[in-house]
């Protein structure tokens, strides 16, 4: 071969060197990148999700995508959205949308499903539908008796509780009865959801309202009175055949931690979704 071949021969041998070198050194540098650390996400809000939250934490962390550090009482949706705007809450699930001003503030929210609002009591016998006008009547003080004669103790929750504003909003007459029901002496008020499905369940006779997600995911013993002979369950609400229903929202700042955007991704996924509708929850459809 003449001096051109054996110069063109050197040439590609050091291109070769050149290439294995970079080739390495790319590689070293992969090694040497750090793992991806599993989320840490900071979750609470609304007490009617707390039994909710519990089965996404267990799910997150056998999907190995992190853990959920879950706030160990109540905030409520409007302390869970101000905790996530005070940076002590990565995420909060609230039962109402943000108004106008959490959203000046710089709050954002995923809705994820709705889920029935229902009717219950400890009472174990005697019919198990009820009317929307015996409702109506039984939350404002006309009917104190339930039909087999044994009286009522209806369980009252705060008028601008998220439940009970969306019934207020839902069923003609209902804010006007919560507000008598209110002002009636010696009804029992319960300020979280779980001090409502206790009262609910201690009381003899009682009547109360909650989400069924609260009852599905706490395993609740109270029985669900059938509105207009209409079950609340996810199918009826999903079909429209029961009218009554409570949102629930996935609540971040606008800049949302990169854990908390792995909670969302997670919980309108496969998994978070199967959780979703086994809770008693209608999810959003894509």
């Amino acid at each position: 071969s003449g001096p051109q071949d054996r110069h063109g021969q050197r040439e590609m041998k050091v291109m070769s060197a050149r290439n294995l070198w970079r080739a390495l050194a790319l590689g070293m540098a992969l090694c040497a990148l750090p793992e991806a650390v599993p989320a840490q996400v900071r979750v609470g809000g609304s007490g009617a999700a707390m039994g909710l939250t519990r089965l996404f934490a267990r799910t997150f962390a056998e999907h190995k995508l992190g853990r959920l550090e879950l706030m160990p009482r109540s905030l409520g949706s409007s302390g869970g959205i101000q905790a996530v705007l005070a940076g002590a809450l990565d995420v909060s699930v609230s039962t109402r949308p943000l108004t106008a001003a959490e959203e000046r503030q710089g709050a954002q929210q995923t809705l994820i499903g709705r889920s029935p609002i229902v009717f219950v009591t400890s009472r174990t016998e005697g019919a198990r539908v009820v009317s929307r006008e015996q409702v109506v009547k039984m939350f404002g003080t006309h009917q104190l008796l339930w039909p087999d004669g044994k009286p009522i103790y209806v369980v009252l929750r705060p008028l601008h509780q998220p439940v009970m504003a969306a019934l207020s909003e839902q069923m003609a007459g209902m804010r006007d009865a919560l507000y008598r029901g209110w002002q009636a002496p010696g009804r029992p008020h319960a300020y979280t959801a779980q001090d409502n499905l206790e009262m609910a369940t201690t009381l003899p006779n009682s009547l109360a309202v909650t989400s069924l997600t609260q009852l599905v995911t706490e395993q609740s013993r109270l029985s669900r009175l059938h509105l207009d002979g209409i079950a609340p369950t996810a199918e009826n609400l999903r079909s429209g055949a029961y009218p009554l229903a409570v949102p629930l929202y996935l609540v971040t700042t606008s800049r949302p931690t990169a854990g908390a955007q792995a909670f969302i991704r997670f919980v309108l996924g496969r998994p978070g979704r199967a959780i979703l509708a086994d809770a008693g929850i209608v999810p959003r459809t894509h």
